[in-house]
C-alpha cells in the first residue's frame, strides 16, 4: 500500500512590524518557516498506518521553491520513506486550482492508493486543494476527519469525521481515495535524533512541472482567482484612560457620595439582605402601577 502526503512548509508570522514594500507583503524577518501544523496531522495518521501494517509506504509530497524541502527532511525525521519536491520557485503566484494541477500530474504518476492532507493550511485558510486535488484524481474524497482505519485487506476506508455540534459521522469507502484530516485527531510525534541524521542522509527527488506534462506558462494559467493587492488592517480604537485614574477607595467613596446625593434628589437608597431589599422593591413597583398582583 502506498499513502501519499501533502506537505506544505508556511511561513507563520512571529512579530508583524510591518509591510515590505517592494514585495509588496510582510517583512521577511517577522516570517518563520513551520510546517503546516494540520499536515503533520495527516503524517502522522499515515505513520500509525504504517506501524499497524508491514506493507505500507509513505510518501511526502511538497510544492515550493527551496524552503519546501525544510519541510520535507522533517517530514522523512519523522518516519516518512520518500519525499518528493514539486519545485515551483513563486507557488505564492498559483491559487488553490493551479497547484492542484501540478498536484495531480504526480499523484497520478505515484499511483497512490490514499491521500492525506490537512483540512487547510494557516497561511492561506482556504482549504481548497484537497477537494480540488480530488476532483482531479476523480477519486472520493472525506473532509474533517479524525478517525481511520482500514478494512476489507486494506481495500477500504472506515473513517469518523466531525459533523455539527461536536457530533461524529461514521463512513466507509473504497481505495483510492483523498482525505482531509482535522486537527486534535492525533498528535504528531516528535522526530529522534537518529530521524533526524536519517533525514540530512536522505535524498530528496526533485521533480519539474515539465516532468508530470505540464509546462510554466501553461500552470500559471490555471489560476481561477487572482490576488488584486494587500492592506493593513484597520487598528483598533483603544479606550481613552483618564490622565488621572482613581484608586479603588476613592471609587468606592465617589459611588457612595454618587448614591448620597441622588437619594437628596428624591431618589431612594435601600440598605438591608436582598429578601428585604426585593420585598421593599416589590412594594415600590406596586404603587407605581408597573407591578400587579
Amino acid at each position: 500500500m502506498k499513502i501519499g502526503v501533502l506537505i506544505k512548509t508556511v511561513k507563520y508570522v512571529h512579530a508583524q512590524t510591518g509591510f515590505d514594500l517592494k514585495n509588496n507583503c510582510i517583512d521577511p524577518e517577522d516570517i518563520v518557516r513551520m510546517v503546516n501544523p494540520l499536515d503533520e496531522v495527516a503524517l502522522e495518521w499515515a505513520l500509525k498506518l504504517k506501524d499497524a501494517q508491514h506493507d505500507v509506504k509513505v510518501v511526502a509530497i511538497s510544492l515550493g521553491g527551496r524552503y519546501a524541502e525544510e519541510g520535507l527532511r522533517k517530514s522523512v525525521a519523522m518516519g516518512a520513506d520518500q519525499a518528493l519536491h514539486l519545485q515551483w520557485e513563486e507557488p505564492e503566484k498559483l491559487d488553490a486550482a493551479a497547484l492542484s494541477e501540478i498536484l495531480a500530474g504526480t499523484c497520478k504518476r505515484e499511483n497512490f492508493d490514499l491521500i492525506l492532507c490537512g483540512a487547510t493550511a494557516i497561511d492561506s485558510n482556504e482549504g481548497l486543494e484537497g477537494p480540488y486535488l480530488a476532483e482531479r484524481l476523480a477519486i472520493p474524497h472525506l473532509s474533517s476527519i479524525v478517525e481511520i482505519s482500514l478494512i476489507d485487506g486494506n481495500r477500504r476506508l472506515k473513517v469518523q469525521r466531525v459533523v455539527e455540534r461536536g457530533d461524529r459521522q461514521l463512513l466507509e469507502c473504497t481505495l483510492p481515495a483523498l482525505l482531509t484530516v482535522q486537527k486534535g485527531s492525533v498528535v504528531p510525534r516528535y522526530p529522534t535524533l537518529a530521524g533526524f541524521l536519517r533525514a540530512e542522509k536522505s535524498v530528496v527527488t526533485a521533480v519539474q512541472p515539465e516532468s508530470v506534462g505540464i509546462s510554466a506558462a501553461g500552470l500559471v494559467k490555471c489560476n481561477l482567482t487572482e490576488t488584486v493587492g494587500y492592506c493593513s488592517p484597520k487598528p483598533k480604537k483603544t479606550r481613552s484612560v483618564s490622565p488621572t485614574p482613581l484608586s479603588a477607595a476613592e471609587r468606592v467613596e465617589l459611588m457612595v457620595n454618587r448614591d448620597a446625593s441622588r437619594a437628596k434628589e428624591g431618589g431612594m437608597v435601600v440598605d438591608g439582605r436582598s429578601e428585604e431589599m426585593f420585598a421593599h422593591l416589590t412594594k415600590v413597583l406596586e404603587k407605581a402601577g408597573v407591578l400587579k398582583r
